[in-house]
């Protein structure tokens, strides 16, 4: 399962990844043997490795992170169909978050991350790659967190991990 998101995210990533964590979870140890979370990020200025190792290893130590140049990662990312919008300079983020208060940008500017972080659009969604490396399913946000994936888990193991 690949997910792209960047570690001062203040609303999707957290919980995608807590949600990927609990799916990883429920699995036996032999399905687990058979399953990779990756994230990858799409703000590689700021995840290096060692900060993507750090952030991942709050959800699971099993889950693994790539970072790299820019341009790799944007052009993975297109690849799968994923969006990866790097925010433009601006006085004022009204924009990103409505104006209002308690939005995503605010929660991450409480927890250290400037409103150009926080109003990075990227996309939610978790693919799953077969053990050959083809895409097989993409899954929303909404799928992942309402137990969509999580049903499908299992046979989704069945039918494409070697």
């Amino acid at each position: 399962m690949v997910f792209y998101g960047f570690v001062r995210c203040p609303d999707v990533c957290p919980v995608t990844l807590a949600s990927l964590k609990n799916s990883y979870a429920a699995l036996s140890p032999a399905q687990q043997q058979k399953v990779q979370v990756q994230f990858i990020t799409v703000d590689p200025e700021h995840d290096t490795p060692a900060v993507v190792r750090a952030y991942l290893a709050r959800f699971d130590p099993a889950f693994t992170g790539l970072t790299g140049k820019a341009a790799t990662i944007d052009e993975a990312a297109r690849q799968m169909f994923v969006a990866n919008v790097k925010p433009l300079p601006a006085e004022d983020h009204s924009a990103h978050t409505g104006g209002q208060q308690g939005s995503g940008a605010d929660n991450a500017q409480a927890a250290g991350a400037g409103a150009a972080q926080a109003a990075r659009l990227h996309g939610d969604q978790v693919s799953v790659v077969d053990s050959q490396g083809r895409f097989v399913r993409v899954y929303g946000n909404a799928a992942v967190i309402d137990g969509t994936l999580d049903r499908d888990l299992p046979g989704l193991i069945r039918q494409y991990a070697n």
